[in-house]
């Protein structure tokens, strides 16, 4: 089902979250992105589409685990119970930082063999953008394919199915890039721009 195409049926039936909180971003010298997110799901797995309008992208990183919060980004954090949350960091390339945060420990990073199955396609392609660019007039999408498998490796969960809800929250961000950025779902009310918040994570359901 994860082939880029953004105008498929099933995303255009499905309900559609703004990112519409931007507390840190400097609104007198930039203007604000746009961004949003579809989510559906399957038996396997979740299926997300991101769509960003913004002035300039920027996408240094290529390869898995890099400091793609520091490009043009998509993030995707998610709580399925209360022992800890993902970080799903997608830059507008697809280059993809996962991270299990178990509350009280360390930052673990998922290691290469438990995303085989994690599908990323950006309707910018995969390649490094080593310089801003112009985003284009329509701005960009990624869409991703997060598998249920992956949250089992860390967590006893029952797949989810109609009524059961997660705590969560969706970002865009761009700590490094001409225009930088940073907008939430669910407000989170911080000084200075973190998104690493349970605390301020929304819920979402599936029906």
């Amino acid at each position: 089902m994860v082939d880029g195409n953004s105008a498929k049926k099933q995303w255009i039936s499905a309900s559609e979250l703004k990112i519409s909180n931007w507390p840190w971003h400097d609104h007198s010298k930039y203007p604000t992105p746009e961004a949003s997110v579809k989510c559906i799901y399957s038996d396997k797995g979740i299926y997300m589409l991101f769509k960003v309008k913004e002035r300039f992208i920027q996408a240094k990183f290529a390869e898995y685990q890099e400091a793609v919060w520091q490009d043009s980004c998509v993030e995707f954090f998610a709580a399925p119970d209360s022992s800890g949350y993902f970080n799903f960091e997608i830059s507008c390339i697809g280059t993809l930082l996962l991270h299990w945060n178990q509350h009280g420990k360390e930052h673990t990073p998922v290691p290469p063999a438990y995303i085989k199955n994690i599908k990323i396609i950006s309707s910018l392609g995969n390649k490094a953008i080593e310089y801003a660019t112009i985003c284009p007039v329509d701005g960009y999408s990624v869409e991703c394919f997060f598998p249920f498998s992956v949250f089992t490796k860390y967590l006893l969960m029952e797949l989810p199915k109609s009524g059961t809800s997660w705590r969560a929250n969706f970002f865009k961000c761009g700590d490094k890039t001409p225009e930088p950025s940073w907008g939430s779902w669910f407000p989170v009310n911080k000084p200075e721009p973190s998104f690493h918040h349970p605390e301020y994570f929304g819920e979402i359901r599936f029906e």
